[in-house]
């Protein structure tokens, strides 16, 4: 059984590492991150990621490497800091969601840093037939970002990152779920070339489709 781990730029594919299936994502996470500076050549800013990343050895070396961080962490480790919500200040942003700005708290008690934090809470939509009781998701957004944003814009910006499932959706015409060999390496180079493939199908559309409906006219092919 393996996995596989990605980091992205730009919704662009640009490293991956494939582990055994018992592994954790923390165990590749600054792999990853080293591999993206390595290949970029340039300084590496901004990192998000999901609430599966969150521990304290991770976010000091993320500071430690200068990165500006903006992640999911635990709705419960926020206010097991001591917080006291006061309903009045939470921000409706629409018909499903609201957010809360903490400002600055420690997340993680092993982490060195504190963040700032901005509290999710989203109605939930529950499928026909569920029987689940839970109403409400909720999470945090922890940054520190060089530049302020208003709760509602963190949380846009924070959903705008590139996950493995969307990755993994987009290329299964290339079969990305599935590895074809035995061997290590050959699945490897497999995944070298689905990446390839799915950010060859990314650049044509950001480069060629056409945007808004315009439509080009037809011209006649020349003949000799």
């Amino acid at each position: 059984m393996l996995s596989v781990e990605y980091a992205f730029v730009c919704h662009e594919a640009v490293s991956q590492k494939l582990m055994p299936g018992n592994s954790h994502g923390q165990e590749s996470v600054l792999w990853l991150i080293d591999d993206v500076k390595a290949k970029l050549n340039n300084p590496l800013m901004i990192v998000r990621l999901d609430n599966g990343y969150l521990k304290g050895e991770i976010l000091n070396k993320l500071i430690e490497r200068q990165l500006q961080i903006c992640m999911a962490c635990r709705y419960d480790w926020v206010l097991a800091q001591g917080i006291c919500l006061d309903e009045t200040k939470w921000q409706q942003i629409d018909d499903t969601t609201r957010v809360y700005d903490v400002g600055q708290t420690k997340v993680v008690s092993t982490c060195n840093h504190p963040f700032r934090v901005v509290l999710v809470e989203k109605r939930q939509k529950p499928f026909p037939n569920s029987k689940s009781k839970k109403l409400f998701h909720h999470y945090g957004i922890l940054e520190n970002l060089a530049f302020d944003l208003q709760p509602f814009d963190l949380f846009k910006f924070y959903h705008g990152r590139q996950t493995i499932e969307n990755f993994f959706k987009e290329s299964a015409d290339f079969e990305a779920g599935k590895m074809p060999s035995q061997k290590e390496k050959g699945n490897e180079a497999y995944l070298q070339l689905v990446t390839i493939a799915e950010n060859c199908c990314l650049w044509f559309k950001k480069t060629f489709s056409l945007k808004n409906g315009i439509r080009i006219p037809l011209t006649p092919c020349g003949t000799s």
